[in-house]
């Protein structure tokens, strides 16, 4: 009986010994933490504090924490599929916390990836709250070499392994579906419920540093694992593991072959984490709205979630914008969304772009969404703030002033021979005696000399210039008032239009001097 007994237990330490020896190395801050397990170089993600405006989701799992974990990345080299951080390869560095970053370095079939993990500031809430997830890939064979990449994160919310997911304007994702480059959207969000959603995160798809992917798929977790590349959807799948009623759900990045020249490197990278929403309600309609905390520039994306939690449609139901002065919708875009109805239960999307020129401050937005249940109006108005100081390009191109003057020195020369033209007529029609008059010398139509035209280019320009430094000012001015900007900056711009403004003054004053003794050669 001993001797079986050790057996069992040799056993178990065979297949089992690689987890019970696997050390975590984390990062963690006071709203989420990250982890690499060291045998195999995947990732998890949790919760601490989360999000400060949602108490629901404090200390709980943003993807499965199970060690090994399960998200992972496949390398693709030359048709070829690898698991990152499998035994196909070798670790040149074993997971190692670096900073705020956790570092590993995987080498295979001579295609070096070096993964960098490490807590970024999410882009809805403002908060410290999200993975940036970094591939350097650098060639070390001596010929070319094809090399793409696939990013899983098995979802995993609180309790819920298959957590719901959805896109902007195209609602829920229930089904296997896939999404290409042209059609992908900036972000996806992940739920523990469609329903009564608690927990909520956010991947980012497009800007903010990350790269865009070739194709976006959603399906269950194990029908991914087992397909490490190579994939065909069935759009009447749910996200249920085969032969089983349990809801698995992930998302799989994919990130296209490309020819890598020996020694050449190029970068992947993707962001996933908290998604700040915040809801309102009546008795028969809940909202949510999500706007990026600190947007860098426009457009700003205004995301408005709608859910009919009646148990009769809404009739009529209509969404309406109201956003600050200085912003406006994008091209096509209408302050209000109409739809038809919203069926009992259903939830439905709104999607605006603020646009703006240079502008520093505090900002609100609000939508209102009203609609009938039984001949009863409901009515909710949902607002969320955010933050921006952004100054758009002011630099012209040469050739867009060159031509600018051009225009303008064309007009004054037009303008000046009309006026040149109006006065010999109007001399022309005179007489001053009934005397007959002598034959007139012919005048000569007035054409500005160059020296004049050279003043007017140059107070044109300055002009311009004078026009752009102001408007920069103000900006500065708002953004100073935000505590962006020291009182040295502030100088150095007061000294700045001091001087141009100068500068054009006496530019006016000379050009004003040269015309008078121009004239006299009229």
């Amino acid at each position: 009986m001993k001797t079986l007994l050790r057996f069992y237990i040799v056993s178990a330490l065979l297949l089992f010994g690689s987890a019970i020896y696997a050390k975590v190395f984390e990062v963690k801050n006071e709203f989420v933490k990250i982890g690499v397990d060291d045998n195999t170089g995947r990732y998890i993600m949790t919760t601490l504090k989360g999000d400060p405006e949602n108490p629901n989701d404090d200390n709980v799992q943003l993807l499965y924490e199970k060690v090994p974990p399960t998200s992972l990345t496949t390398v693709y080299i030359n048709d070829e599929p690898f698991i990152f951080g499998s035994p196909d390869g070798y670790f040149r560095k074993r997971a190692e916390v670096v900073g705020n970053k956790i570092i590993t370095e995987w080498s295979v079939k001579g295609i070096v990836f070096i993964q960098e993990v490490e807590i970024v500031k999410g882009p809805s809430t403002g908060n410290m709250d999200c993975m940036r997830v970094l591939y350097r890939i650098k060639n070390e064979n001596p010929v070319n070499t094809k090399v793409g990449l696939r990013i899983m994160l098995d979802t995993y919310l609180g309790d819920k392994d298959g957590a719901a997911f959805s896109l902007p304007e195209l609602g829920d994702i229930s089904h296997e579906a896939q999404f290409y480059r042209e059609s992908i959207p900036a972000y996806w969000y992940s739920f523990d419920s469609f329903d009564n959603p608690l927990i909520k995160t956010q991947g980012i798809l497009k800007g903010f540093g990350v790269t865009t992917p070739d194709k976006v798929v959603f399906s269950s977790w194990d029908r991914l694992y087992d397909n490490l590349w190579d994939f065909v959807i069935d759009s009447t799948k749910e996200f249920k593991r085969v032969g089983t009623g349990h809801y698995d759900s992930a998302i799989a990045l994919y990130y296209e072959p490309v020819e890598l020249g020996p020694n050449e490197m190029m970068y992947i990278s993707t962001i996933y984490g908290l998604y700040g929403s915040t809801m309102f309600s009546s008795q028969d309609l809940s909202v949510s709205i999500s706007i990026p905390a600190e947007p860098a520039a426009p457009p700003v994306g205004v995301s408005v979630d709608i859910k009919n939690t009646s148990q009769t449609a809404l009739d009529k139901m209509t969404l309406q914008i109201t956003f600050p002065k200085g912003f406006s919708l994008a091209e096509g875009e209408k302050d209000t969304i109409d739809f038809v109805k919203v069926g009992a239960g259903e939830s439905k999307k709104g999607l605006w772009h603020l646009t703006c020129g240079s502008i520093g401050g505090n900002f609100n937005v609000s939508v209102k969404a009203a609609g009938t249940v039984n001949n009863n109006s409901q009515e909710v108005i949902a607002q969320k703030s955010f933050k921006m100081n952004y100054i758009e390009n002011l630099v012209v191109s040469d050739k867009t002033i060159e031509q600018t003057l051009e225009n303008k020195i064309d007009e004054k020369v037009a303008a000046a021979t009309n006026t040149n033209q109006a006065l010999v007529a109007m001399n022309t029609n005179k007489q001053v005696t009934p005397v007959k008059q002598p034959d007139k010398i012919p005048q000569k139509e007035y054409v500005p000399s160059q020296q004049e035209l050279d003043l007017i280019a140059e107070i044109e320009g300055l002009d311009s210039l004078l026009d752009e430094i102001n408007k920069k000012y103000d900006v500065l001015i708002e953004i100073y008032k935000n505590s962006y900007l020291t009182n040295q900056a502030l100088a150095g711009l007061d000294n700045d239009l001091n001087y141009y403004s100068t500068l054009l003054h006496d530019e006016e004053t000379k050009l004003s001097n040269e015309k008078a003794s121009l004239s006299g050669e009229k």
